[in-house]
């Protein structure tokens, strides 16, 4: 729910910057600090808690290394922040409930890689929630 919430706030803040035109530049500094600083917290509340060996096993001997975690977060990190240049410029020219709607897609293609290449299963909330999505995302086509 806290997600759901978030993300909510996170687009409806991308459109509101965008109506007030505000620059592309520092927005997305503000996008990426925050949540810069959020995940960088986390991080070092994890690294501290397995530091004390109050952590789990796996968190006490990590499978990636730390150089390997900075570069796949790095590549993430690009990609984005092309999605959010992208997603800035959408909210420009279109409403904030199609482009919502269309972004929350990537749920979708996260849960089919899951699937697909890492070969979990789904559950039935999982299946109930991608076919509500894409049925979303059909209806919003059809009405507008």
């Amino acid at each position: 729910m806290l997600a759901l919430l978030l993300f909510a706030f996170n687009d409806l803040s991308g459109k509101w910057s965008t109506l007030q035109d505000s620059p592309t530049f520092p927005t997305l500094f503000c996008m990426f600090a925050t949540g810069s600083l959020c995940f960088g917290g986390w991080w070092l509340k994890d690294h501290a808690r397995a530091s004390d060996g109050k952590g789990s096993a796996q968190a006490a001997s990590p499978r990636w290394s730390e150089g390997r975690t900075f570069l796949i977060g790095m590549g993430v990190g690009i990609t984005n922040a092309v999605g959010m240049v992208l997603i800035l410029h959408a909210f420009e020219l279109g409403k904030a409930g199609l482009v919502s709607a269309v972004v929350a897609l990537n749920v979708l293609i996260v849960l089919l890689y899951t699937r697909f290449v890492v070969k979990d299963r789904f559950s039935g909330l999982e299946l109930s929630g991608m076919s509500m999505a894409f049925v979303g995302i059909i209806m919003m086509r059809i009405f507008s």
